[in-house]
């Protein structure tokens, strides 16, 4: 042992140093947003044979993904869009995010 080991061992014995580690919690809603982005994707594929759907489909997606990614909550405005025009399911999903647990993914 080394001398520094040695010391460290004592001053744990003596309680100088308690060093805890604590986890990240886990989000209870961690199934809802990957659910979340998968739809957007698919409903992004589903949308690729026409311009004019995929003008507002691809950054309303983008914005999403963005929200998500930042740990920004999604507003309600965007989620009732999400269902209406980019994909039914989800939008849905993002209605089922509850507000106190709607941000980072």
């Amino acid at each position: 042992m080394t001398e520094q080991e040695k010391q460290l061992m004592e001053k744990e014995r003596e309680g100088q140093t308690k060093q805890t580690v604590q986890a990240a919690p886990i989000p209870k809603t961690g199934g809802l947003y990957t659910a979340t982005k998968v739809f957007l994707i698919l409903a992004c594929i589903a949308r690729g044979f026409a311009i004019i759907p995929l003008a507002w489909c691809i950054p309303m997606t983008v914005s999403i993904f963005h929200s998500f990614r930042d740990g920004r909550k999604v507003s309600m405005g965007m989620k009732i869009c999400t269902l209406l025009f980019v994909s039914i399911i989800a939008g849905i999903l993002l209605l089922c995010i509850p507000d106190d647990e709607d941000k980072e993914c």
